[in-house]
């Protein structure tokens, strides 16, 4: 393959050898050299794994040999641990991702959903052993959003084994309590971060010609498929940043890839930020959440062992708690969201914590406790609305004071009224 003036037959890593040519002979020509070379040095090619991908739009037919054996004409081929396909869709490679996030995320099942295991590690096994396996080789690849999602749905789905919760519960609170940055936004700063290195690179590096060639790409039918370039350029878009003015200032060697990386942070994070926040304004069941949580991190009351108590505060949070608010939602309650007990018209989790009778005994044994550990600032609490208290008594993140001892006496607070609705009701 000619380019730049320069011919191009292929390319070595290790003990894999890629030839490549512009037409059928001259592939066959580069074969039987390589096949020459093997028998006089004693080299034996594993033939079983070696085959022919032709890059086109439709899949192109021929027979290639390798001395006396035929080799494969295949539509993708797997190298360096990337599925190509012969018309350089990415849709195989995330299939193969997606099928080992799968594979790994089943087998470590019994550890993941091990609650006698701290929930920290099972947390940081998901995000060490099968995250990095759904991202490998991001810097390149980009996929729809059918693709993208099933991605994003594995680590949900893991982290929801965690956390012992539905799998009907909204990602963001998923997200928002463990802390749980999208893959998107991982694989953009991964895609900035290349397209940084790129611009370092000496002309001489063939991904650096590579990038400055301009492709002469005909249209085709239907929607057109982006380039890599477009596919970052969309990145900057999102991101509200001038590119232009960062390739001046990479350029002129005024920016090192730490600022540039600090800046590109800060962006996608505020990006995230974003979407997170419209995502918690769009769903009902989280508007207690939204109260009291704006950010994607790891909350701290889920530090430590999963007992019964952490589990119920992450679900009232979360709103997949199945009082009759929520299940008034489903098909066949016709919205039936009253409280069986006092007849109220909702039962929200403001109402069972600070309304209904039933519960009176133990909220009383409750404000007692935390006038002990708010001391002067009991009063302010007592001032609060309702749904205020609802707030303060879930948000672990509003707690200024002693945090074990509000966490403690939280956790027993509701694991007690839940304790007594069962009861009653069953």
């Amino acid at each position: 393959m000619v380019y730049n003036g320069k011919t191009i037959s292929g390319m070595l890593f290790a003990d894999d050898f890629v030839g490549v040519s512009e037409s059928r002979d001259n592939l066959q020509k580069l074969i039987d050299v390589v096949y020459r070379y093997c028998n006089k040095w004693r080299l034996r090619a594993n033939v079983s794994k070696s085959a022919v991908m032709v890059f086109s739009r439709s899949v192109v037919g021929g027979d290639w040999m390798w001395g006396e054996h035929k080799l494969s004409n295949v539509s993708s081929y797997s190298y360096l641990g990337i599925e190509f396909c012969y018309n350089g869709a990415w849709d195989m490679h995330i299939k193969k991702i997606v099928d080992t996030g799968k594979r790994k995320l089943n087998h470590l099942h019994s550890i993941i959903s091990n609650r006698s295991f701290n929930l920290s590690a099972r947390r940081l096994l998901l995000l060490s052993v099968i995250r990095p396996s759904l991202e490998y080789g991001n810097e390149i690849w980009e996929g729809n959003k059918c693709k993208i999602d099933a991605l994003e749905s594995i680590i949900l789905r893991g982290a929801k084994k965690i956390l012992g919760c539905s799998s009907k519960t909204c990602n963001e609170a998923v997200r928002g309590d463990m802390g749980l940055e999208s893959l998107k936004c991982r694989r953009d700063k991964a895609k900035l971060k290349w397209w940084y290195k790129l611009l370092k690179m000496p002309e001489s590096r063939y991904p650096k010609q590579l990038f400055n060639q301009k492709w002469n790409i005909k249209p085709r039918r239907g929607r057109q498929r982006k380039t890599w370039g477009r596919i970052v350029e969309d990145i900057f878009e999102s991101l509200v940043i001038d590119k232009e003015e960062w390739l001046e200032s990479i350029s002129t060697e005024t920016t090192s890839i730490k600022s540039f990386m600090a800046c590109i942070q800060d962006s996608i994070q505020e990006r995230e930020y974003k979407e997170f926040e419209g995502g918690l304004n769009s769903k009902v069941k989280l508007e207690m959440y939204s109260r009291f949580n704006k950010c994607i991190e790891f909350k701290k009351y889920l530090h430590g062992v999963s007992d019964s108590g952490t589990r119920l505060m992450f679900k009232f949070r979360s709103g997949t708690h199945g009082l009759n608010e929520e299940l008034g939602r489903h098909r066949g309650r016709e919205g039936k969201s009253q409280c069986t007990f006092c007849g109220c018209e909702c039962e929200s989790v403001t109402h069972v914590l600070w309304e209904c009778f039933v519960y009176s005994s133990i909220r009383k044994s409750f404000m007692a406790k935390l006038n002990e550990i708010l001391g002067d600032k009991y009063d302010d609490f007592v001032a609060l609305s309702n749904i205020e208290k609802t707030a303060f008594v879930l948000g672990s993140e509003l707690w200024e004071e002693d945090f074990q001892a509000l966490l403690q006496i939280a956790k027993s607070f509701i694991l007690e009224v839940w304790e007594l609705r069962k009861q009653k009701l069953y």
